[in-house]
Parts: structure tokens; C-alpha cells; sequence
């Protein structure tokens, strides 16, 4: 199969296929790369001066598996891949780079076992392949098409399909991604990872598509609006940018703002997302009148976000939360929402000093409101109707204040809330918090005694 590829795409003429790699290695050899906002990006030059590796093809002598030629090649050296499937969970620890004969037929399947490739060196280039199907077990893996764990290194020119997450990095500084088609993907950086600098968000990404439109990244820019044809946006460090009116699907997270402040995203549809509109280290940002579904999370605001106001979204079928609030984040205003369907409303985690007040939750398949290690939120005056299991509970709280809510039937007596305690992992999928116990009661004195008028949109 692989030497028929191999004729059909060269006429059968080995000597084509290695001057055209001659010729490409010279061309690596180094570049600088500027952004099509026409910034200057930080130069990375990688020389590639060393011995050229074959993988497949008809050469005596090539490899079968591309992971064995890494491990034989040395830093500086090429590995070149011919056509063909390469059933693959990649690991490359050496400064090579590693060229596919041609994107649309070499192809790295990660055959749902891990990450595709991983790239946990710096001075890499990746460019030429399909790289597709890494999944994990859970979703917390971030299993990747390209999973980086070292800084310095390039992407550029793969097709990006159908992986759990597409390029996902943990805490990495100078990446350069540009010309990748996206399907079904996207790229990400950070997320559950607390305590990151802004230079870990500060990379040289320019010309990728996800699902034929474009992936929008900005970095340090104030005082725009993002086109409405966004695929995915990703800003960083950035003020006064206005996202309205998009429509973002099937890419991992649609919207991502990090360091950013007095942003505002309103009136978008998102929908059947891997990930969340997630804003990090964000302050005095709004994100209102838009309808989200089938998320992984609706909107979360993480690691000491601030000042934000979340109102007037409709958020349904998302798992495992509607709205999250999580790691310090505080004096957030969540109010006017109408979270339905979804795996558990809203989720209150280790943050504090949030208000969250005349939202209608409802439907919550494991619950409504939920408090983890929270202190002095203020959660009053919401609707929480039809909820399974319970419409609250807290966990490890103090001083949180719940008054004025609506609990699903007109109330005379106080309404208790139960503080339980088990497994961290019960709180997130179980549909009943077993083997957790009750260690404690809080109370909202005022319970309403009928729902509340909430204008949502």
C-alpha cells in the first residue's frame, strides 16, 4: 500500500522524493516567523545540519516505526516519513525535525492510547502529517494530537483531526503554530494548571483554520472586535476587545481569555465544544446575552479571576457544570441565567466574595448549586426547580450566605443545606454523593415562596 502511494504521488522517481527533502531541510535550516498582524515574534532558529532518517518507503535500510527512528537520531538530525498510516503514541526527546512526505497521507494515529505526539524537548519542528485520534481516558489527560511539555518549538502545516484536545501545553513559553488545519480541534494552553505567568499564554500562532474558519489569536492588543467568521479565539494580555456575534462548534475551546480585562462577549451561539469560554486571570470582563450548549463547561472563570460579570445566558446540556467558578477567583457577579439540563448547575470552587443571584437553575441532572472550599459567597434569590438529587450542598465552606432562593416549592420553615463529605470524585460524576456524610448545615432563612421573575435575553 505505502509503495503505491509513494508512485502515485512521485511517478515512481526516488530521486525526486530526495532532492525535495534536501531542499526542505535547507530550507528549515532557520527562519523568523511574523504575525499577520505584522508583530515582530521572537526568532527561533533551529539548525538542522545532521543526517537525514527514513521512515517507510522503499529504501534499504528504513525504518518501520517512526518512534524508532527518533530514538536512533541524534540532535540536528531530520526524520523523514513516507506516506502511509503510523499507528503511534509519539515521544520525542531529541531537537530533530520531523517532516511527513504529505500532510493528507501520513497519517499518525494515536489509536486512542495517549497523546499522538509529545514533544518534551525544545528546538523540535513537526510539519507534514495527519495526526489524529489521541484520546485519553479521562478528560483530564489532554491527550493531544501534539502534547507539548518543553518551550521552543514549531508546528506548522498538519492536518489536526478529530483528537481529544489538538495541541494542548502544559506551562510552555515561545511556541510557534502556523498554517495547521483544525478539524474538530483546536489549541490550548494552561487550563487546569494554577500559578501560570503570562508567558506561558504569550506564543506565535498566525494562519490556522479549525473547521474552515479562522483561528483569531491576539496578544497584547486593546481596543478591537474580533470578526464574526472566528473558529476559535485566544487572546492574551488584551483590553477592550469585543466578541459578538459569533458562532463557534466543534473546536476545543471555542473562546479563551487570559491576563485580559473590560472584554465583553455577547450575543454568540456555542455549541458542541469539547471545552468552556474560559477566562483566566481575567478582571472586569462581561459575558452576556449568548446561548451555550453541549459544552464541557458553559463559561468558567479560573485562577483569581475577578470583577467579572456573568448575566442573561441561556446554558443547557453542558457536563460536568453550567457555570464554574474555581482557584481564587473572587467578586465575580453571576446573576440572571438560565442554566438548564446540565450534568450540575453551578459550581463554586475554593473562590470567594461571588455573588450568584437570580438565576434560574433547573433540571440539573446531579444537582443544582455546589460549594467546594468557598468562603463568604453570597448565593440569593435564585430559582432551583427540578433538580435531582439536591437542588445544594457545600462541602469545606464558611460564611457563605444563601438567602431569598426559590427551592422548587413555595417554603415557610428555612431551608437547610447540607454540608457533606467523601470523595473529592463523588462531587464531580456520582449521581448521589455516596459514601459521603453529613457533617454539617447551613440554612437559607428566607426561603421565596414562589419563583422569582428573571428576564433572561
Amino acid at each position: 500500500m505505502i509503495s503505491n502511494i509513494i508512485k502515485k504521488v512521485t511517478g515512481g522517481n526516488m530521486k525526486k522524493i530526495i532532492v525535495t527533502v534536501i531542499i526542505g531541510v535547507l530550507l528549515l535550516s532557520s527562519f523568523t516567523i511574523t504575525s499577520a498582524f505584522g508583530d515582530s515574534l521572537d526568532q527561533i532558529s533551529i539548525n538542522f545540519n545532521g543526517n537525514t532518517l527514513y521512515v517507510g518507503g522503499l529504501g534499504p535500510g528504513n525504518y518501520t516505526t517512526i518512534q524508532d527512528a527518533i530514538d536512533d537520531a541524534n540532535d540536528g538530525d531530520t526524520v523523514y516519513v513516507f506516506s502511509g498510516i503510523y499507528y503511534e503514541n509519539i515521544i520525542i526527546d531529541r531537537s530533530i525535525c520531523l517532516i511527513g512526505e504529505n500532510k493528507k497521507t501520513t497519517i499518525i494515529d494515536a489509536d486512542e492510547k495517549g497523546a499522538a505526539i509529545e514533544l518534551c524537548t525544545s528546538g523540535i519542528d513537526v510539519s507534514g502529517f495527519t495526526i489524529t485520534n489521541a484520546e485519553g481516558k479521562k478528560w483530564i489527560d489532554y491527550a493531544a494530537g501534539v502534547k507539548l511539555s518543553a518551550s521552543h518549538n514549531i508546528i506548522h502545516d498538519n492536518i489536526i483531526s478529530n483528537n481529544m484536545f489538538g495541541i494542548h501545553g502544559w506551562n510552555v513559553t515561545n511556541i510557534t503554530i502556523y498554517n495547521n488545519i483544525f478539524i474538530d480541534d483546536g489549541i490550548q494552553f494552561g487550563h487546569a494548571i494554577a500559578n501560570s505567568k503570562k508567558e506561558h499564554f504569550m506564543h506565535n500562532i498566525t494562519n490556522n483554520t479549525v473547521n474552515g474558519r479562522p483561528i483569531y489569536y491576539y496578544k497584547n492588543k486593546d481596543d478591537f472586535s474580533v470578526p464574526e467568521n472566528a473558529g476559535q479565539i485566544i487572546a492574551v494580555n488584551c483590553t477592550n476587545m469585543q466578541i459578538q456575534n459569533v458562532y463557534i462548534s466543534h473546536t476545543d475551546f471555542p473562546i479563551i481569555l487570559t491576563f485580559c480585562s473590560n472584554c465583553t462577549i455577547e450575543n454568540s451561539t456555542i455549541v458542541d465544544n469539547d471545552g468552556e469560554i474560559w477566562l483566566a486571570y481575567c478582571s472586569n470582563n462581561t459575558v452576556q446575552k449568548n446561548t451555550i450548549s453541549n459544552c464541557a463547561i458553559g463559561i468558567c472563570l479560573q485562577h483569581k479571576s475577578k470583577n467579572n460579570t456573568v448575566k442573561n445566558n441561556k446554558i443547557t446540556n453542558c457536563d460536568p457544570f453550567g457555570i464554574s467558578i474555581e482557584t481564587n477567583s473572587y467578586n465575580n457577579h453571576i446573576y440572571e441565567n438560565h442554566v438548564m439540563g446540565n450534568l450540575k448547575g453551578i459550581w463554586i470552587h475554593k473562590s470567594h466574595n461571588n455573588t450568584i443571584s437570580l438565576n434560574t437553575i433547573s433540571k440539573s441532572l446531579r444537582g443544582g448549586i455546589l460549594l467546594m472550599g468557598t468562603t463568604y459567597n453570597s448565593i440569593i434569590c435564585n430559582n432551583l426547580i427540578k433538580n435531582r438529587f439536591l437542588d445544594a450542598c457545600y462541602v469545606n465552606g464558611c460564611g457563605d450566605l444563601w438567602d431569598g432562593n426559590y427551592w422548587d416549592r413555595p417554603r415557610i420553615l428555612p431551608k437547610p443545606i447540607l454540608e457533606l463529605t467523601g470523595p473529592n470524585e463523588i462531587y464531580f460524576r456520582s449521581p448521589i454523593p455516596f459514601p459521603a456524610i453529613l457533617t454539617g448545615l447551613n440554612f437559607d432563612w428566607h426561603p421565596a415562596k414562589e419563583p422569582h421573575k428573571i428576564d433572561v435575553m
